[in-house]
């Protein structure tokens, strides 16, 4: 799988939400350090294309866990991509995102 934790000045919380190439989209409010977000998942579905170097976008079927959380100005994205389920894989990652991630109000 894949992991990425990101963060952008300004709110961004819209544009990083799953929606196109998504099926099966579930999403739930979640509270982190105080902080109300959304967690989302779903499925990835017709984002493949063939370019010049390859084929890119996610196959069809692959699981898509991501938070989003606005505070102080910035946007916060934590995103974990299963290609192949591993087990225990996304719970760890939930595990991550609930232990790890702490917003203050610098």
């Amino acid at each position: 799988g894949q992991i990425t934790v990101s963060s952008v000045e300004g709110n961004h919380a819209c544009e990083s939400e799953l929606s196109t190439g998504y099926t099966d989209i579930v999403r739930t409010t979640v509270t982190i350090s105080g902080i109300s977000g959304t967690k989302m998942t779903g499925e990835a579905s017709g984002q493949q294309q063939e370019s010049e170097i390859g084929t890119t976008g996610l196959s069809d079927g692959v699981e898509v866990t991501t938070y989003i959380f606005y505070t102080n100005g910035r946007t916060y994205v934590a995103t974990y991509i299963e290609t192949i389920p591993p087990a225990g894989a996304l719970r760890d990652f939930n595990t991550m995102v609930y232990k790890t991630l702490r917003f203050s109000a610098t």
